[in-house]
């Protein structure tokens, strides 16, 4: 490897524990081009960033991701979520991985999410974490998260969220991050959705996102977003395509740079057996 890359991994990882295993997986490209201001999206890709979403599922989906660290090969994330609505509520699986050959994560993440009302939601997820460095062996650990979701007014939803609210050590003298995430968006219409987040980690500054997606056609949406602590700036487009939607995104870290996301979610046609 690159030395360069020791240093990405060192200040990255070793020295902030806010890029160690249990921090959620973007939601999304979608969520990736919109800064990941995520807490309202009520898509599969929901179980990384507010479980409850799901609970708003029609239809069996499935989705994957795949992401390039600041055009590095050598520093990739992949995941894969799925979520099946029924009558007794939503259940959801999340399995995710990053890193390298030198340190690597994987999490394993159980849901479930349910409507209390038409406009309500609540959803858990139970995970399953493990960290592995080289020449230090690996580390576990079990943990939780979960979130609701609310439309408070006609098109104006809030969501809040939760992750990991109690110290978990997965390694000497290093926790996992616990976070709250705080968030809003509104549909002005079929064509524009505006949604904003601030994200509160304990042993940092408040993060603060804003994300844009825009229908200029039927099939075609652009995204923007930027964000706070650290400073980033992001775009991408979704394209929908029947039961697929393909989207693209890349960030742009000031001092690192672009990381580019890729995600694809298919949606299984809607059955008598999963209507609720």
């Amino acid at each position: 490897m690159k030395p360069i890359l020791y240093v990405i991994f060192y200040f990255l990882i070793l020295s902030n524990t806010i890029a160690q295993n249990g921090v959620r997986m973007v939601s999304g490209a979608k969520g990736a081009a919109m800064a990941n201001a995520s807490n309202t999206f009520q898509d599969v890709f929901s179980i990384t960033s507010n479980q409850a979403g799901i609970a708003f599922l029609e239809k069996t989906s499935m989705g994957l991701l795949a992401e390039q660290r600041f055009l590095s090969a050598d520093i990739r994330q992949f995941g894969a979520v799925a979520a099946m609505p029924t009558k007794f509520g939503s259940f959801g699986l999340l399995i995710q991985t990053f890193g390298f050959e030198v340190y690597k994560e994987q999490k394993i993440g159980l849901t479930y999410a349910r409507k209390l009302s038409k406009k309500f939601a609540i959803g858990i997820q139970f995970d399953y974490l493990n960290t592995r460095i080289s020449e230090y062996g690996s580390f576990s650990a079990i943990s939780f998260e979960g979130g609701l979701q609310a439309e408070i007014i006609d098109n104006l939803w809030f969501g809040s969220s939760i992750s990991n609210p109690f110290r978990i050590e997965i390694a000497p003298d290093e926790y996992l991050p616990t976070q709250f995430n705080f968030g809003l968006s509104y549909r002005f219409s079929n064509k524009i959705f505006l949604a904003t987040e601030v994200q509160k980690d304990v042993e940092y500054p408040t993060s603060v996102k804003v994300g844009l997606d825009y229908r200029i056609i039927e099939p075609l949406s652009i995204r923007l977003g930027v964000g706070t602590e650290p400073v980033q700036n992001s775009f991408g487009i979704g394209i929908y395509l029947k039961q697929f939607t393909l989207d693209f995104a890349a960030r742009y870290h000031q001092i690192l740079g672009f990381t580019p996301t890729f995600s694809m979610i298919y949606a299984f046609e809607k059955s008598d057996s999963n209507s609720k």
